[in-house]
């Protein structure tokens, strides 16, 4: 089965490979800010105690 949304071959062909890239691995940079928003307001409430 072909997820056309999610599928790196079905980008236009004139897309950068770093734009494939980041595209078809965008769920790390998700994952990256999430954990980066998480250890801010952690620290921030530590430093407050």
């Amino acid at each position: 089965m072909i997820n056309l949304i999610t599928d790196v071959e079905w980008v236009k062909p004139t897309v950068k490979p770093l734009k494939q890239i980041i595209y078809k691995y965008r769920w790390i940079h998700t994952a990256i800010g999430i954990l980066g928003n998480t250890c801010f307001v952690i620290g921030s409430i530590l430093f407050l105690f």
